[in-house]
């Protein structure tokens, strides 16, 4: 097994909230040759959103019994093979070789990289991205956000993100999204918004947000409101849908009404075994998975690309970060609004630290 740590360059700083602003993204890729079968994945969690850090999965990824984990799969695979085969994934539970969930997820990418190659899997199809909209902190002026709209309108996206609020809500920041909410549905067609709401906004904001706008080209509204405890009495009394994110673990206890879409951030979860029992759960209420990244390199972009298309292929995903950066670990196949799978992973380099 060897590491190949790397650090990528923002184009534009990236704001995870208003005064958290990274510049940069250290992770690291694992890479193993076993049999004459290469496999990768990236291990990257996110300062600020993730609790391990960096240095964390690191130094216990150095700690790892690879071959260890080839022989309890190998041995899993007897009875599972033909399951495996179906599902394109390793259904199984990398929790006794870490508790941390972005090395996890990490593991079970490259596990199942590997194993699909033994097993001579075909790798096919488009997966969906929506499109992201500048926000405010592009400096873009309201008319260049609706050309912007109008284009990916016209280049094939069917749905996009647009971030709304701030940290300081007032009458004018409220008038001012709603305003630009009017004029991007003006300036296009049949382009549903998915507004991204990062629990920006109380209860009584919401009237004058949503004053004068069609409803129905609103695809949702992700995580809507400041307070958790305000979710339950947003949600029963809202024509809108909702979607779910950093409030996700709410949803184990919690029946919300109208929520539509959980929002599977792969390197805050973990492995394929606990993603796919989370998505489950929430199928059975109604509940559609949107992958998003935590601003993963490309090869984690693509990685989560794979398990978008095995759990929703119908969905567009939030995918949309694999150019946020200067450099790139890899080459995607990127053609409007979709990521073309391909066979195998290819590295580009050497631009490791």
């Amino acid at each position: 097994m060897t590491l190949l740590p790397y650090k990528l360059n923002f184009i534009d700083p990236i704001y995870i909230r208003e005064n958290e602003k990274l510049e940069s993204k250290n992770g690291f890729i694992i890479k193993v040759e076993k049999n004459n079968i290469i496999s990768f994945a990236d291990v990257s969690p996110l300062q600020y959103l993730n609790l391990e850090t960096y240095d964390d999965v690191y130094q216990e990824c150095k700690k790892i019994d690879i071959n260890r984990i080839f022989e309890d799969i190998d041995f899993f695979l007897k009875t599972k093979e033909e399951f495996f085969i179906q599902e394109k994934f390793l259904d199984f539970d990398f929790s006794k070789y870490t508790k941390l969930p972005s090395l996890k997820h990490g593991l079970s990418c490259l596990f199942s990289d590997h194993y699909r190659q033994k097993l001579k899997l075909k790798i096919s199809g488009d997966v969906y991205f929506h499109g992201l909209i500048p926000n405010r902190l592009t400096q873009s002026s309201q008319d260049e956000v609706v050309k912007r709209s109008n284009l990916m309108e016209k280049n094939g996206f069917k749905k996009a993100k647009l971030k709304i609020g701030s940290l300081k809500t007032t009458s004018e920041t409220l008038k001012n999204d709603n305003n630009l909410i009017k004029k991007i549905l003006a300036g296009t067609t049949n382009l549903q918004l998915r507004l991204d709401a990062n629990k920006n906004f109380k209860l009584e904001d919401f009237p004058t947000l949503l004053d004068g706008i069609d409803l129905k080209r609103i695809d949702y509204v992700e995580e809507p409101v400041s307070k958790s405890s305000d979710l339950v009495h947003f949600t029963t009394n809202t024509k809108l849908s909702i979607a779910i994110d950093e409030n996700i673990h709410l949803m184990k206890d919690i029946i919300f009404e109208k929520v539509s879409a959980v929002i599977i951030k792969p390197t805050l979860l973990g492995d394929y075994y606990t993603l796919k029992r989370l998505i489950q759960t929430y199928s059975k209420r109604g509940i559609s998975a949107v992958f998003s990244s935590c601003f993963e390199s490309q090869v984690g972009i693509y990685q989560i690309a794979q398990l978008a298309h095995v759990f929703n292929p119908q969905e567009s995903h939030g995918l949309d970060t694999f150019d946020c950066y200067l450099e790139s670990l890899m080459d995607l196949n990127v053609h409007s609004n979709a990521i073309t799978l391909q066979e195998n992973i290819e590295l580009k380099g050497p631009i490791y630290i």
